[in-house]
Order: structure tokens, then C-alpha cells, then sequence
């Protein structure tokens, strides 16, 4: 009797013991967690990275953008100019002056197409310095967009990873609850 007494109280030592322990799936649930904590913190120090780098990326590139609209507002000017230019010139040549010996009747016809030459080369002028200045922009849009396009690759490949580890660490939070309401 004293031997299945003895195995009585071990028995209930045994499993006392055992009710205060979590069940192998709430433990593994568990080890799961710190294990997606750890990969959240690792998630969180490449954003701060990305940040930075978007914020590198974007001392280079606002400059360029600011840039950019100054240069088409530019060009904008320069289409219009050419446009009125055009306009003054048909018009100077659709109102020929046939001068009359000894007058000088056509000195405002003479001087009105210096005008239309001087205009003639200020817009070429603009047109030489602009493009040179294109070429330079040009350079540096793809020195910008050799940095733009990876980023915003990793930027996207980090934003599908801490979607889905997001969802990860929702799936194993609500598998916990369960587990622990049993």
C-alpha cells in the first residue's frame, strides 16, 4: 500500500507539474514571436536606412527638379518668343517698302529687320546655351536615376516583406491567443 501511495503522490507531483508547463504549440507559438520580434527590429533598422537614403537621394534630386522647371519655364518663354518672332517676320515681309530715291522712306523697313536680326540672334543664342545646358541636365537625371531606380526597388521589396511580416507576426499573435485560451 505504501508503494501505490507513494506513486500516487509522485503521479500527482507529475502532473502538477505538468499543468504549469505551456503545451509544445503555445511554446513553439512562443519561440516564434521573439523570433518575428528580432525580425521586426531587423525590419525596422533597414527602414531607418532607406530613410536616409531617400533623404541623400532627394539632396540630390530636388535640386535637379527645381532645376528642370526653371529650364522648361525657360523653354516655354523661348517657344513663345519664336512664335511672336515668326509673326513679326511675316508680318515685316508682307508689308515690303519700295523706297522712293533719295527719301529714306524705308528706314523704319531697314531698321525693323535689324530688329527682327538682333531678335533672331538672341533666340539662337538661347537655343546654343540651352541645349548645352540640357546635355548637363541630362547627365545628371541619369546619374540621379542610376540612384532613384534601385532605391525605389529596395524601398518596394522592403514594403512587400514588412507587409507579409506583418501579417506573419498578426497570424502567430492570434494563433497564441488561441492557444492560450485552451
Amino acid at each position: 500500500m505504501r508503494i501505490i501511495a507513494t506513486l500516487f503522490v509522485s503521479s500527482l507531483l507529475t502532473c502538477a507539474a505538468f499543468a504549469g508547463t505551456e503545451s509544445p504549440a503555445l511554446a513553439a507559438a512562443k519561440a516564434k514571436q521573439v523570433e518575428l520580434h528580432a525580425r521586426v527590429e531587423k525590419s525596422e533598422a533597414l527602414r531607418v536606412t532607406l530613410e536616409a537614403e531617400l533623404a541623400s537621394y532627394h539632396k540630390l534630386a530636388d535640386p535637379y527638379d527645381a532645376k528642370i522647371k526653371v529650364m522648361n519655364a525657360e523653354a516655354a518663354k523661348w517657344t513663345a518668343d519664336i512664335a511672336r518672332y515668326n509673326l513679326d517676320v511675316d508680318r515685316h515681309n508682307a508689308h515690303q517698302c519700295v523706297e522712293q530715291k533719295g527719301s529714306n522712306s524705308c528706314d523704319w523697313y531697314t531698321a525693323e529687320k535689324q530688329d527682327l536680326d538682333t531678335e533672331k540672334a538672341r533666340l539662337e543664342a538661347f537655343k546654343v546655351d540651352y541645349e548645352a545646358r540640357k546635355v548637363v541636365s541630362d547627365a545628371e537625371l541619369a546619374k540621379n536615376e542610376a540612384i532613384r531606380v534601385p532605391l525605389i526597388a529596395r524601398c518596394d521589396a522592403f514594403e512587400a516583406a514588412r507587409l507579409a511580416l506583418n501579417a506573419e507576426v498578426e497570424a502567430n499573435n492570434a494563433e497564441i491567443a488561441r492557444l492560450e485560451k485552451k
